[in-house]
């Protein structure tokens, strides 16, 4: 697709339906620059009138987890690029009461948009934004890999080899801030090209011709329904040749604020929801009301409050997500398995007079055996941190929540997926993964180990949360940044041993073989814990 071609947020679906319904297709536009939780389509919209309840789940096409579903609808989960991947072909699954899935088809086409991804500025890129970018004639930078993206009328790598075409070009460019009763203007203009005549044909199927004419510019006022459709601009050459360019105008969007029909109603929402033409006030998950002003009443959480929390003993559930907030005494995700010690961070939290460092290198050293196992397993626990180590009734520390784990027989490389929770990419564990974890979701037993040190950091630190440069807030970019630089968790405060620092630091190597192995952390950390106190003893 032409860089500065229109895109447009969601097409009319086109429904091909036989007796049954897996035999149903759907079809759907989205733009790259989608965020997190935007609607990409309504399952339900395809389901008869009547039909009973249904689940539904996305079960083939979603590579890399981009979108999910929520009661029957698809949502983008994460981000989009065009020039990565224009076309999803969704296979979901839909599930009545009779528990016998039906497949539906659903083709998403994610649209170019002009200035996305984003860039650094217009003459760098690169996770420094140390790079010197090479595009000309108005062309920007990829903000990460350079790559140029050229303006109508010019092509090649770097935008310099001319381009004889005819483009539309929108204002607004993004089709999300076309709304009923707005405006938008479309210039149609010609590169490189001698333009005999000019012509735009509109929806509605009226024509206007210009003579000579090598741009011109059509403004749409006070937008109704009917002014939506294709809008060509053909350009006769003096020879006959004729090119065209058209923009599909899809205004169905009230603008900010606006609700109805006409969109001439008001409609103000709390706590983040968002106005809907139709609907009125869509509230964001957790929160239910004709303007989203009531939270989800207890035991409930998700978009609608329509899910129910699966929390036990007492414990109670986030009206977002539905994470379990475990009583004393409980972990696990529903708080449904005992814990008479309790989880290593907040026990490394607890105020003491001395702090007994010695202590916690041995549950440090039973951690490095638990690794030692999962080794020889070949099995990547995937999320190793003082927050997933338990502490039993007899003091010994227990490595928990594997809810990252894979084997590395059979996966090399681990892409998180993304279920129904809104969140769920807030949960990734930056600050502990390893390089290679951050830049290519590789999970391994190596990467464990570059974890393991950083929890032998919020060991030395008692429950410290891992900083870089004192920022505790980083995004994957810039954090991949920093360890490219060889920068590494700062030496905690005093009290911890040069010893127990550069074991932390083999673990941080950049290269996952130079890593130290399970067997070898064990040795080194009853080393430096006999050394702390010559009395403490490592049960074997």
């Amino acid at each position: 697709m032409d860089k500065n071609m229109p895109f447009f947020v969601l097409l009319t679906c086109l429904v091909v339906s036989d007796s049954v319904l897996g035999t149903l297709k759907l079809s759907a536009n989205v733009p790259e620059n989608a965020h997190a939780g935007e609607t990409v389509t309504s399952v339900r919209s395809a389901i008869a009138e009547g039909r009973e309840a249904v689940k539904c789940e996305i079960v083939a096409g979603n590579r890399n987890g981009r979108f999910r579903v929520t009661t029957c609808v698809i949502q983008v989960a994460r981000p989009l690029d065009y020039g990565v991947d224009p076309t999803y072909n969704l296979t979901v699954n839909v599930i009545g009461s009779s528990g016998n899935p039906e497949q539906l088809y659903v083709d998403v086409q994610v649209q170019d948009v002009e200035g996305y991804p984003p860039v650094y500025n217009d003459t760098k890129y690169g996770l420094l934004c140390d790079q010197n970018c090479t595009c000309k004639n108005g062309a920007r930078c990829h903000g990460l890999n350079g790559a140029c993206k050229c303006q109508p009328g010019w092509q090649g790598v770097v935008c310099d080899i001319p381009h004889s075409t005819v483009a539309i070009i929108a204002t607004p460019s993004d089709s999300r801030q076309i709304y009923i009763r707005g405006s938008v203007t479309l210039h149609c203009k010609v590169f490189h090209l001698a333009a005999d005549r000019m012509m735009w044909t509109f929806p509605n199927k009226t024509e206007k011709w210009l003579q000579g004419a090598q741009e011109d510019r059509v403004r749409i006022h006070n937008i109704q329904s009917e002014h939506n459709g294709t809008y060509t601009c053909t350009v006769l050459t003096a020879d006959g040749t004729a090119i065209n360019a058209s923009y599909e105008l899809e205004a169905v969007a009230c603008p900010p604020g606006k609700t109805g029909e006409s969109c001439e109603e008001e409609c103000v929402c709390s706590h983040g929801g968002s106005c809907d033409r139709w609907a009125g006030c869509v509230c964001p998950p957790g929160w239910t009301g004709t303007t989203c002003q009531t939270s989800c009443p207890v035991g409930s959480y998700g978009q609608g409050c329509s899910r129910r929390c699966r929390c036990q003993h007492d414990a109670t559930c986030s009206p977002t997500d539905g994470r379990c907030n475990c009583t004393e005494g409980w972990f696990g995700s529903n708080c449904s398995r005992p814990c008479p010690a309790g989880e290593l961070l907040l026990i490394l939290k607890q105020p003491r007079q001395n702090g007994p460092l010695g202590r916690f290198v041995r549950y440090a050293v039973q951690i490095s055996r638990a690794l030692e196992e999962l080794r020889r397993l070949r099995i990547s626990h995937g999320d190793v941190a003082a927050r997933n180590v338990l502490v039993s009734g007899d003091d010994v520390a227990k490595l928990a929540d594997f809810g990252l784990a894979h084997d590395v027989y059979t996966e090399t490389t681990y892409v998180s997926t993304v279920n129904d929770d809104a969140d769920e990419l807030l949960r990734i564990p930056l600050k502990w993964m390893a390089l290679e974890s951050l830049e290519s979701r590789e999970f391994t037993c190596e990467s464990d180990t570059w974890s393991f040190g950083v929890l032998l950091w919020e060991i030395a630190t008692f429950g410290e949360e891992p900083s870089y440069q004192r920022q505790r807030q980083l995004s994957c970019p810039k954090l991949v940044g920093l360890l490219r630089q060889g920068v590494r968790l700062d030496r905690p405060p005093a009290g911890c041993p040069d010893k127990l620092y550069d074991v932390m630091k083999s673990c941080w190597r950049e290269e996952p073989s130079a890593r130290p192995e399970p067997a070898d952390l064990e040795q080194k950390l009853t080393e430096c814990g006999q050394e702390m106190d010559p009395l403490l003893a490592v049960d074997n």
